[in-house]
This record gives structure tokens, sequence and C-alpha cells, in this order.
């Protein structure tokens, strides 16, 4: 698609070369914790988890995201879809000091899970992609939803190939990836040795 047409459909908001932060509503947001969901603490920055059902401005929002990352990262193809039929959990970050009078607040990012099947492994949640606005980067938001992370997947993988940043970030953390030849090719930490 040419940037002509994705201007006039419209999408990603801003054009092809800008970048327009979603804005959804703050109590539709906090409403897509179930309780089950074991909400993460304030300070770790996610705003909502969206699901398949979710409603369909969040949805919306965590695909838009979906597309900056395709377009950052040059990929084949959208990682996200609104309409989605697979087993995912995506989450979104807040910029906390935006909430209008309207009661929508403006988001800086998203990321999203899927459940994987792995020879070795067995079936486990890996973080497929995640993106965040350019101006957020590096200023912990992933670094304080990280021990969410942990406690509500307990083991998980994160997909290749990875971000420069990503890549800092993983070895920072020396949070284990499950791939073998993405180890290899990297130097990332091994997992621990299971029982």
């Amino acid at each position: 698609m040419g940037r002509e047409k994705a201007y006039i459909v419209g999408f990603p908001p801003g054009g092809y070369f800008g970048i327009q932060s979603p804005r959804v509503c703050i109590k539709a947001a906090e409403a897509s914790w179930d309780k089950d969901d074991l909400p993460p603490d304030r300070h770790a920055g996610l705003l909502a988890i969206v699901k398949q059902g979710a409603p369909l401005r969040l949805r919306r929002a965590v695909q838009q995201f979906a597309h900056y990352f395709h377009r950052e990262m040059g990929f084949d193809f959208i990682q996200y879809e609104l309409t989605e039929a697979d087993d995912y959990e995506a989450f979104v970050w807040h910029e906390p000091h935006d909430l209008d009078d309207n009661g929508t607040i403006g988001l800086v990012g998203a990321c999203c899970f899927r459940t994987r099947r792995y020879k070795e492994l067995g079936t486990l949640r890996a973080l497929q992609w995640i993106w965040l606005h350019p101006y957020r980067r590096r200023r912990g938001l992933l670094k304080n939803a990280w021990p969410y992370f942990e406690k509500r997947y307990r083991r998980f993988d994160v997909e290749g190939p990875l971000s420069p940043g990503m890549t800092a970030f993983i070895k920072k953390t020396n949070f284990p990836i499950w791939d073998k030849e993405w180890q290899l090719a990297t130097g990332m930490p091994s997992p621990p040795e299971q029982e």
C-alpha cells in the first residue's frame, strides 16, 4: 500500500510517516481486567489487557501499535489484527498525565503474548512483539512491567528477531531465551535446566 492510499484510508492515523497515539476510555480500559487476570500494580504502567472480545477501541489501539511495529521493523505482515481469533493477550501502556475531560487517556505502546507449542518445552506463552513510542523508550516502561509478566506467565519465551534495544534489555535482565538457534546467534543466556 502506497503512502497516498494509506493516508486516504486513514490508517495509521497521521499518515504513513506519522505517529499518533490512540486514546481510549479509561473506564473501559480498567474494566478489561477480569477477576482472574491478576491486574498489575499501578507502577507497572499497564492500563489494559486486550483479548478477543475486548472493546473495539482497545483492539484498534493494539492494531495501530502493531502497525507502527511492522513499519519500524520492516516485516512482511502486521503482527496483530483486531479481528484475530488466535489465543493472545495484549497489553497497552498509557501516558499517566494525559487524562482529558472526556475520560480518555493517551496510550504510548503495546505488546502481545501468544500461545506457542515447543517440542521440548510444551505449551507456553511467548512475547511476540512490543512497540513503545520513541519518546517513551528507555524510560523504564518495560522494566516496570517485566515483573508482572514474569508473575503472570511464570515461564514464557521472547520471540526473535529482536531489535537492538530489546536485545540489550534481555541481556541486562538475563532473561533466558528458549530458542537454541537464537541463543547461538546472539549469545543470549540459556534457560535453566528443567527438573
